[in-house]
């Protein structure tokens, strides 16, 4: 360009469809765009044949240094549309260009105004359905306490709001539910719908269930509960197009996700008493689905304890094992054979080895199936089955705690002594540390099984209590069917004795 300065001039007049400064945007040279523009200042506003400016190219690319040269040459640039509609800030909303976006709007602020052709979508709509939530924060700091972008819709009606719910956006929806405290929660879209119907109408997962919660705990309604009055001031957009979809603001592989139309029959008013029963019976299922949810997830990381340890005693028994083959004399001319491999206690004494691995392997199985009956995938919604596998983790628990017993009675030495022995121990031998264990043991296992009976006994009370109200219940509504049933033969009798009269005298006519 030094030796020919007519050589930018000629670009203007050949086929290229780029010019040098377009290039040099797209890849980032900021040096060689800082010297087309100092030689040819209007490149700046020249497009190529996709309608993008050089600044759409920087813009979308990410490359700050080259964004602010080309602003402070021509800001008005930034205001320039595609081919399909785009300016400099869409293209660098699209793709999270935080920075990027801070110089554009900085340059000019009414941007931030400019809609999708076609569409109605907002640079808002762009951040959500793109999923870039550090742009959508950012624009939402920029554009101040003013809520009117916040709560624009597109030509579906749906706002932000609608778009991220429909999306599942987690994250997105609880920064807007918590941080924009103007967001018209219950706005509806061009079907009638507010966000929680949306949230409503997608597959179920623990995504949208956490994403409904969000939305109630916000004052979300569904718009059959939503007053007339509201409906009323609601700036939904109406049109002719009754079936339309929220199709153009989300991909089309989440088009599955759409809410259809609302029928007739739901749009049907409820009765106000119906209402309050309806509820109060969700309050109270509610709740007990909170309460099955903490008792499954207390019961699954018990029994699952309780199922290593018992595993891991299962493979390493009291004694340990013998590590090569040996034969031991004892008293009497006898002799105790040690395998490589085989428990120490099984040789030793089978009778306390068979104990220990009846307690052992019995809490095992118990645990076991606490675990298997939790993670089946069983319809276990009843307070009645949460009983039972508290009643499975009780045995589990139980012979747990004599597999421990067991053990500190199989390890302690000298504890194979006959009750006459046991019986003639004199003040002095209640000072060996063996003998005082074996007496601990004994108060333990006598308070754990107070503590058991206790527990087992307010469990019956319980029980029999639900079933008493649930009898009183019963007989309640027998009694009414009883009383019932006299009322309507008495009101048949005397539809019938006020007919015939009036039979006998057509008759006599």
């Amino acid at each position: 360009m030094e030796e020919d300065r007519l050589t930018l001039a000629r670009i203007s007049v050949t086929n290229f469809n780029e010019t040098p400064l377009h290039v040099a945007a797209m890849l980032g040279h900021a040096a060689f765009a800082k010297a087309l523009v100092g030689y040819q200042p209007n490149l700046v506003r020249e497009l190529d044949s996709q309608g993008c400016s050089p600044l759409h190219l920087a813009s979308a690319n990410g490359y700050v240094e080259i964004v602010k040269l080309l602003l402070v040459e021509d800001s008005s640039v930034c205001l320039v549309r595609d081919q399909d509609g785009r300016t400099p800030l869409h293209l660098a909303v699209m793709k999270g260009r935080v920075d990027v976006i801070n110089e554009l709007v900085s340059a000019h602020k009414e941007v931030m105004l400019y809609t999708l052709d076609g569409s109605s979508e907002t640079i808002l709509h762009l951040c959500v359905k793109h999923n870039h939530l550090e742009a959508l924060k950012r624009l939402v700091e920029l554009d101040g306490d003013d809520d009117d972008l916040a709560n624009a819709q597109n030509h579906n009606g749906n706002t932000i709001l609608h778009t991220a719910t429909a999306l599942k956006q987690m994250e997105t929806t609880k920064h807007l539910l918590r941080e924009l405290p103007g967001l018209r929660v219950n706005a509806l879209n061009a079907n009638g719908f507010t966000a929680l119907d949306v949230i409503e109408h997608v597959p179920k997962d623990m995504k949208s269930i956490d994403i409904r919660d969000l939305l109630v705990a916000a004052g979300a309604l569904r718009a059959i509960d939503l007053s007339p009055v509201s409906r009323a001031t609601n700036p939904a957009i109406t049109g002719d197009d009754h079936d339309n979809r929220i199709t153009s603001s989300v991909p089309y592989e989440r088009r599955a996700l759409l809410p259809r139309p609302p029928s007739r029959r739901s749009r049907i008013k409820k009765p106000g008493w119906w209402k309050k029963i309806r509820k109060v019976m969700m309050n109270r299922s509610k709740k007990q689905y909170t309460w099955l949810e903490k008792k499954y997830d207390a019961l699954l990381v018990a029994a699952t304890l309780i199922a290593a340890m018992a595993f891991q005693a299962a493979i390493n028994p009291p004694g340990s094992l013998s590590q090569d083959d040996k034969t031991i004399p004892i008293e009497g001319n006898r002799n105790i054979t040690f395998y490589e491999g085989t428990s120490v206690l099984a040789a030793n004494s089978p009778i306390w080895y068979e104990i220990f691995w009846t307690c052992n392997t019995t809490s095992f199985v118990a645990a076991l199936s606490v675990v298997f009956l939790v993670v089946s995938g069983l319809p276990l919604k009843r307070r009645i089955f949460v009983w039972l596998l508290m009643a499975i983790m009780w045995v589990a628990i139980t012979f747990m705690a004599a597999t421990y017993v067991l053990s500190m009675i199989v390890l302690t030495p000298g504890t194979f002594e006959s009750h006459s022995q046991v019986k003639n121990w004199t003040y002095g031998d209640f000072k060996s540390i063996r003998k005082r264990i074996v007496y601990t043991v004994g108060i333990t296992v006598l308070a754990w099984v107070s503590l058991v009976g206790v527990v087992f006994v307010v469990h019956i009370c319980r029980f029999l209590m639900w079933i008493t109200r649930i009898l009183v219940v019963l007989v309640v509504h027998i009694c009414r069917f009883l009383v019932w049933i006299p009322r309507i033969f008495f009101k048949c009798c005397r539809k019938k004795r006020v007919s015939s009269p009036r039979s006998h005298g057509e008759s006599r006519v």
